[in-house]
């Protein structure tokens, strides 16, 4: 069995050394990990402004996808060009590209609020919705919006 690098690096090492060194590789881990998470916290599918029924029969037009790249919606697809965290809210950079072929860039802010819901409000606040996750995703990577 071949041994792993760090398992060799603990042996060079002496004991104090590597157990600091440990404790920082696990802290290191854990944080990477935890805004990991952070990002997936959005990921999935969203009706806004009204309940989501996840059966087939939510209005389509109302339909918002976020993946962590993307986030798509009836007018178009946006890319997700940098994500910053402040406590329960995310502000995503989005490049958006409209059906039409218009292509925008602006900030979306989502926020989680108390009863499970999310906000969302763009940069110039001129649009508002509160969006709704969809129960029971059977799509898997899929778009349902197209």
């Amino acid at each position: 069995m071949r041994d792993n690098w760090l398992t060799r690096l603990f042996q060079l090492l002496p004991a104090k050394v590597a157990h600091r060194t440990a404790v920082f590789s696990l802290a290191v881990t854990l944080t990477a990990t935890a805004q990991a998470e952070d990002r997936l916290l959005l990921n999935g599918t969203y009706l806004q402004n009204k309940p989501c029924l996840g059966d087939g029969t939510d209005l389509k037009a109302l339909l918002v996808k976020i993946t962590p790249k993307e986030i798509e919606y009836s007018g178009g697809q946006c890319s997700i060009d940098d994500q910053r965290h402040k406590g329960n809210s995310v502000t995503m950079r989005t490049t958006c590209k409209t059906r039409r072929g218009a292509i925008m860039s602006g900030d979306v802010t989502f926020s989680l609020r108390e009863d499970g819901t999310i906000s969302l409000v763009d940069q110039d606040r001129s649009y508002r919705a509160v969006l709704y996750k969809c129960p029971g995703e059977r799509d898997e990577g899929r778009s349902s919006l197209r």
